[in-house]
């Protein structure tokens, strides 16, 4: 997202524990883009700016096995209905 807004990101950290990169930024070390879900169990101690919902990508993956099965099934409508296929931006 940085690089297509015109600038090359500084990385200084690395780490895929969400609560980890929430601390870093909460105490001034650290910027980042994180999921919305993020603010569902308490909201941060940080400015949140929300980026633009069309450089989003939703996907979902399965064993083909499984592929039909109702729950599957169930999960993919209810995604594409909150989803629609044409605001993702490949």
């Amino acid at each position: 997202m940085c690089r297509r807004a015109g600038f090359e990101p500084d990385v200084r950290f690395e780490t895929d524990d969400l609560e980890a990169q929430i601390a870093l930024i909460e105490s001034g070390n650290a910027v980042a883009i994180l999921p919305d879900l993020m603010r569902v169990r308490r909201p941060p101690a940080l400015r949140v700016v929300d980026v633009d919902d069309r450089r989003r990508s939703v996907f979902t993956a399965t064993r083909a096995a499984i592929s039909g099965t109702p729950a599957i099934r169930a999960c993919r409508e209810a995604l594409a209905a909150v989803v629609p296929a044409e605001s993702t931006v490949p």
